[in-house]
């Protein structure tokens, strides 16, 4: 019963992912990107409320104190070099964000199971995508547009621009596309095939450059796993392919049909940036991308503080567009070393788990490996680690991460908390700290982010931790 009740406490943590985009599409009063930031702070607060909950079942094996020593020093790390840095509590608040992104990642992988997390999130994912393509109908139906793009062409039914959905897609278009290749159920499947046709044909309306690059990368690594493991993840890995394909043309399709039913004259059904310029933009980001790199090289060890990229002057952007880069400006080169060695690590040991793990099992094994290196090939062109949204998406893929490993058969669950309950009760610490910092900012918060922005005057849309990031120095940014 016990184990029963926190495992429909981690899906709830899933639907509630799902759920962030339609409160943010309800509050007109908020910004979108605040409503998720806000969101995403109470999910993590669920978490690691769900970390603490008393133990139950069978003891399992508990990681080893050396695992929770380096937790610990990683988290104290984190800490002192946010109090070191010009702007401790700025950049305490990025700390903060990360634990609670770390505690959903954990609650979702002790208690969750992969193919739940992933048929949870696919529901989400189906009916966001199935919602916002009707309000896109009516929109192109009635000759205005799509109502829900209010500013430009940026804004997308609960997010702030498009890019951020987009971010979302490259975790999410995977995991559903594994449903429909593994899942057990006739009506999963379905409801898989719906999520990816529906969610790549909002992907063809905005085109981002780097999610189609990133998915595409997943593809790959599918494919050359099926042809390399064939025994094992031929026919999963087909499966997978062909529905992957299959979505993409369904996608297209839709997106076509919409095209065709626009009256002349009438605002368009595609988004404007698919057929305009880019030039605008890859100039901006190549300033950025040089203005990163000069911090970079003025304190390539230590880096200029978490979230400090958004403190200075200079920068177009809050953060620049490549979360690789940001973290070694941010952090120091130490710290960007040891992430991708971690990463590199965690990804060989899935590769050489496969070999081992039931036909089944390894499928998804797979898609979690895929669905990864997608997200890492977003992280060179994007911020996909600084908006709430794909924060949270990129959490469930942490979480589906560690429930892959607990099912690996052979495996003692840990018990809960896996972490150990001191550490827990730290990170915890962070993300009340994190509450009690933001309340007297959240009480006034539209107000709060007028003055950011008579304070911070900048001509376009630069979230970091409100949907105004910037913090600092005044003045006005180019």
């Amino acid at each position: 019963m016990v184990k029963s009740t926190r495992a429909i406490g981690a899906l709830s943590l899933v639907a509630l992912i799902g759920l962030t985009p339609w409160f943010a599409g309800a509050l007109d009063a908020w910004r979108a990107h605040d409503v998720a930031r806000l969101a995403g702070i109470g999910i993590a607060l669920g978490a690691t409320l769900l970390l603490l909950a008393p133990p139950g079942g069978s003891p399992g094996a508990a990681p080893s104190p050396s695992a929770r020593a380096l937790v610990a020093f990683l988290l104290g790390f984190a800490v002192l070099r946010a109090l070191l840095a010009a702007e401790p509590a700025q950049a305490l608040r990025e700390v903060a964000v990360f634990v609670g992104l770390a505690s959903v990642a954990t609650a979702l992988g002790r208690f969750g199971s992969v193919q739940a997390l992933a048929s949870v999130g696919t529901a989400a994912t189906a009916a966001y995508a199935v919602t916002a393509l009707l309000i896109l109908a009516v929109g192109v139906l009635s000759g205005t547009g799509a109502p829900f793009q209010r500013t430009g062409a940026i804004e997308l039914f609960g997010y702030s621009h498009f890019r951020f959905y987009n971010h979302v897609q490259v975790v999410a278009v995977p995991l559903a596309v594994g449903v429909a290749a593994l899942s057990p159920s006739a009506r999963w499947r379905w409801v898989g095939r719906i999520g990816a046709a529906t969610s790549l044909a909002l992907l063809f309306h905005s085109f981002s450059r780097a999610a189609v690059l990133a998915l595409t990368m997943a593809s790959v690594v599918v494919v050359v796993a099926s042809l390399w493991k064939r025994e094992r993840l031929g026919a999963a890995g087909r499966r997978w392919v062909t529905e992957a394909a299959l979505a993409a043309v369904a996608g297209i399709a839709l997106m076509v049909l919409l095209a065709s039913l626009q009256s002349p004259g009438s605002a368009p059904a595609f988004n404007p940036q698919v057929t305009g310029s880019r030039d605008e933009s890859n100039l901006e980001r190549m300033s950025v991308l040089r203005f990163a790199l000069g911090q970079w090289a003025e304190s390539p060890l230590w880096g200029v503080g978490p979230m400090h990229l958004a403190g200075m002057r200079g920068m177009i952007a809050a953060h620049p567009h490549n979360m690789w880069l940001q973290v070694a400006a941010e952090w120091g080169t130490p710290v960007l070393l040891g992430v991708v060695a971690a990463l590199a690590v965690a990804g060989l040991r899935l590769w050489r788990a496969l070999h081992g793990a039931p036909e089944g099992h390894a499928a998804w094994g797979l898609v979690l490996l895929a669905t990864g290196v997608a997200v890492a090939v977003d992280a060179l062109f994007s911020g996909n680690l600084v908006m709430p949204m794909p924060q949270l998406w990129i959490a469930l893929l942490g979480g589906a991460w560690l429930a892959w490993w607990r099912e690996l058969p052979g495996r003692a669950a840990p018990p809960a908390p896996m972490l150990g309950r001191p550490l827990v009760l730290a990170m915890l610490a962070i993300q009340i700290w994190l509450v009690v910092s933001i309340a007297p900012e959240v009480r006034r918060l539209s107000a709060h982010l007028e003055a950011l922005e008579q304070r911070y005057p900048n001509t376009v849309v630069n979230p970091r931790f409100w949907s105004h990031g910037w913090f600092g120095e005044p003045g006005p940014r180019r």
